[in-house]
């Protein structure tokens, strides 16, 4: 797990990605993710996550639904 607070604690004052890389012994990937979010939320607290309605709903398959499917096979 990334301690989200010491790589913005280092990207603040100016350090570079390499640099914290180097420093905290991270891949690059996950400084680049840390600091992007930090930059899109304005802190190091998770982005709000889609809701279940983006989903694809749900469908009723009561006992009466599956009669009348086998009725018209």
């Amino acid at each position: 797990m990334v301690d989200r607070s010491a790589v913005i604690a280092l990207h603040k004052p100016g350090k570079s990605n390499p640099e914290i890389v180097k420093t905290l012994n991270l891949h690059r990937q996950q400084v680049r993710q840390v600091v992007q979010r930090c930059q899109e939320t304005g802190g190091i607290k998770d982005r709000r996550k889609s809701t279940a309605k983006s989903r694809r709903p749900r469908r009723a398959r009561t006992s009466v639904l599956k009669k009348k499917v086998q009725q018209k096979i």
